[in-house]
């Protein structure tokens, strides 16, 4: 699941028009993040992101170009070691 449904109000959608771009990469501060349910859900994520205004959007470094020690695993891999105590996760 890839996806997340994001919420701007009319307001504030002058503000981001122009800084999103779909596949880029972003780092948002100051925003809320609450379930997704209802009857009118865009996407299966289980939550969806409230822009505020006081919401910052910049722009980031797309995983693939960092070279930053980190080693990325599958979220069903950190599940099996849900009762494992000897991994910091």
């Amino acid at each position: 699941m890839d996806k997340i449904e994001a919420i701007i109000k009319e307001c504030f959608i002058s503000d981001v028009v122009d800084v999103l771009d779909q596949g880029s990469v972003y780092i948002m501060t100051n925003f809320s993040i609450v379930p997704n349910i209802g009857s009118n859900r865009v996407t299966q994520h289980r939550f969806k992101l409230l822009f505020q205004e006081e919401t910052t959007i910049t722009p980031g470094v797309p995983f693939s170009t960092l070279n930053d020690g980190f080693s990325f695993c599958p979220i069903s891999e950190i599940l099996e070691k849900r009762g494992d105590s000897d991994y910091l996760i």
